[in-house]
């Protein structure tokens, strides 16, 4: 009897992509607080702003088969959505400045609509076996503080936000959520668009 072939399970994740004038608004600011922490912003593993998107749902290992599913779902979810009109704002860590694990930059604007689109998503995914995480924060990683990290370095990298020039503010537009593949290799993260499902545009 002929052994039956599964293909291997794809790590997938929902996200926006961003445009490019934003990326090099991160760029911008990731440098700055590389210059602002000095010797201590080593213990940082920057984020490639590359690869950087405006995640909604992290799905995990899913069948290559599902990946159908997955778009008709957002699909039927997202329809009467209008695309989001944002903007990045106030720079942040997570958990708080004493002992920041996550550097990142938050966002303005139409947060009100990303947050329905984002439930909008989670709704939809919960019958394919995607339960709903917890509250949804939008931003966008810079940067992780390496497990090394002494105390001293964390607070210092922590206190270095409040040097940083705030953001330009100049406003974007979201208009298409993407199912995206993420394959992780020795170079780093590969990420590959599998699906779209467009929102409403102003005419």
């Amino acid at each position: 009897m002929a052994q039956r072939y599964e293909p291997a399970p794809l790590r997938l994740f929902i996200a926006f992509d961003l445009p490019g004038a934003v990326k090099d608004e991160l760029v911008a600011l990731q440098a700055a607080w590389q210059r602002t922490a000095g010797e201590t912003a080593a213990v940082v593993k920057w984020v490639p702003i590359g690869g950087v998107h405006l995640t909604l749902k992290f799905l995990g290992a899913a069948p290559p088969a599902q990946v159908d599913l997955i778009r008709l779902a957002l699909a039927q979810a997202m329809g009467g959505l209008r695309a989001l009109r944002l903007r990045l704002a106030a720079v942040g860590v997570f958990p708080g400045p004493q002992r920041p694990r996550v550097l990142w930059v938050g966002l303005a604007g139409e947060v009100e609509a990303l947050a329905v689109v984002q439930r909008r998503v989670e709704q939809a995914l919960a019958p394919l076996g995607y339960p709903p995480e917890g509250r949804f924060t939008p931003h966008l990683t810079l940067g992780r503080l390496r497990d090394q990290a002494s105390t001293a370095e964390r607070r210092a990298v922590g206190q270095a936000v409040v040097a940083l020039p705030a953001p330009r503010g100049a406003s974007f537009v979201l208009d298409v959520v993407h199912v995206i593949r993420s394959e992780l290799r020795p170079s780093g993260a590969r990420y590959t668009s599998l699906a779209q499902v467009a929102l409403e545009t102003e005419r």
